[in-house]
């Protein structure tokens, strides 16, 4: 008995051990946040810290996909995804993990492994009817956009997302919108497509937050793409482009250049 409470009280120093160093780093770091580390830390610390592990790991992983390092990525999501799937309570933090763990293993070109993430995401979103979260598995399940390939199941996810969220203007409606417009092109009616693109362009004007804006043009563009006149298409392009530049975004500045 007296060897189980000292393992049992060397775990619990430990744990409050890595909770301590945690919070130590939060506080003494103003810039260049090492989310890995404090990742690492709040997962060592425990079930009570989970919430927060989680929520490092996600910032961790957004800063390895930033430096492209997509493996690093996975490895600290795969760790946080094995601790919330140990509390059947956290079904929403295990969704947000499995919709970062998914889009991280799609752009490391793992895209069938990602896609199955994102449909157990969307599964649990469903049973939790949480809206938003269905719509962020629907648009991580289809971040590859695949030119003149038309995926049933994507857009019958994306309906489904659009149908549940609320009809007022908000970023994700806009990337719902802008996404599905570009899923259903070529389309019998090449003008439903562009519609769809053109509603979320306008809402995302009304919104008036950039981020939304760059997704609604960049992705919004695909449903147009030799369809709508290029003399049309070239403002929004160049705009696309802009904001892409004063964002940092890499990525889709170099998708404006090409179009």
């Amino acid at each position: 008995l007296g060897e189980v409470q000292a393992l049992l009280g060397g775990s619990l120093r430990r744990r409050d051990l890595h909770a301590a160093l945690a919070r130590a780093i939060a506080q003494r770091t103003e810039r260049d946040v090492p989310w890995l580390e404090l990742a690492h830390h709040w997962l060592e610390a425990g079930s009570a810290a989970l919430s927060e592990a989680v929520r490092c790991g996600l910032r961790a992983a957004e800063q390895a996909i930033s430096r492209f390092a997509f493996e690093e990525a996975v490895a600290v999501l795969e760790r946080v995804q094995a601790a919330v799937s140990a509390d059947l309570s956290a079904a929403e933090l295990r969704a947000r993990v499995l919709i970062a763990l998914g889009q991280a293993q799609i752009q490391r070109g793992a895209g069938s492994i990602g896609q199955s993430l994102c449909l157990e995401a969307a599964a649990l979103a469903r049973e939790q009817r949480d809206p938003e979260l269905l719509a962020s598995a629907a648009l991580a399940f289809g971040l590859e956009i695949k030119a003149a390939l038309i995926d049933p199941e994507l857009i019958g996810l994306l309906q489904e997302a659009l149908a549940a969220l609320p009809e007022q203007d908000s970023p994700l409606r806009v990337q719902i919108m802008a996404r599905l417009g570009a899923a259903m092109q070529p389309h019998h009616d090449l003008r439903f497509p562009i519609s769809l693109a053109e509603a979320a362009i306008a809402a995302a004007r009304r919104i008036g937050d950039p981020a939304t804006l760059l997704y609604a043009l960049s992705t919004g563009m695909s449903a147009m793409m030799d369809i709508v006149d290029p003399r049309s298409r070239l403002p929004l392009n160049l705009e696309a482009e802009q904001l892409a530049q004063n964002q940092g975004d890499r990525e889709r500045v170099l998708r404006s250049v090409v179009r």
